[in-house]
């Protein structure tokens, strides 16, 4: 089963860990250097603010 929500500030670190190999091994972020958990959750509260910011949880 899929289970699409809206993210919460504690999917942050998560998310960001995944973020984290994207960033190292492609070149589809464009960006050469992962942020900060802070950061991240700063750009995550932008985009909340006008946009959602979905999850997706699989579960067996």
């Amino acid at each position: 089963m899929v289970v699409v929500r809206n993210a919460v500030m504690e999917d942050a670190e998560r998310i960001l860990e995944i973020y984290d190999y994207y960033v190292k091994n492609t070149a589809i972020t464009f960006e050469y250097d992962t942020s900060s958990l802070n950061e991240f959750k700063e750009r995550m509260e932008k985009t909340m603010q006008r946009y959602p910011y979905l999850v997706i949880l699989t579960k067996v």
